[in-house]
């Protein structure tokens, strides 16, 4: 593990909002991330509120991603889907070939299955 810590990249904090925080709820969250896997994530938390409108813009953004996420089992079924894409694996495929019939919707982890059965 020390040899991939080693050749991880640690990412750009990016400021963020959390609503878990009191007082001021924003932080800045940083990823180390090995090959586009996450290895760790951290969150520090603000001294200073950033400006008015930087706050709106973070706080609409945590809303559409509450909102994307509650529908359909969203962002979390997503990253399943991919993972399944990325190993290959005939389980995720059943699974998103399921949730296709059930919603009706193609996400981009569906599309790519599709491609990589056709292909071979």
């Amino acid at each position: 593990m020390d040899l991939i810590r080693k050749y991880a990249t640690r990412g750009v904090g990016e400021l963020v909002f959390d609503p878990k925080r009191r007082g001021i709820p924003f932080a800045i969250a940083r990823r180390v991330e090995y090959y586009g896997f996450e290895l760790e994530s951290e969150r520090e938390p603000v001294d200073v509120a950033p400006p008015a409108d930087e706050a709106a813009r973070l706080k609409r953004e945590y809303a559409a991603r509450r909102r994307a996420g509650a529908s359909h089992g969203g962002a979390a079924v997503q990253s399943v889907e991919a993972a399944g894409v990325r190993t290959g694996h005939a389980v995720w495929r059943q699974a998103a070939r399921a949730r296709r019939k059930q919603t009706g919707q193609t996400t981009r982890a569906m599309m790519l299955i599709g491609e990589r059965q056709n292909c071979g």
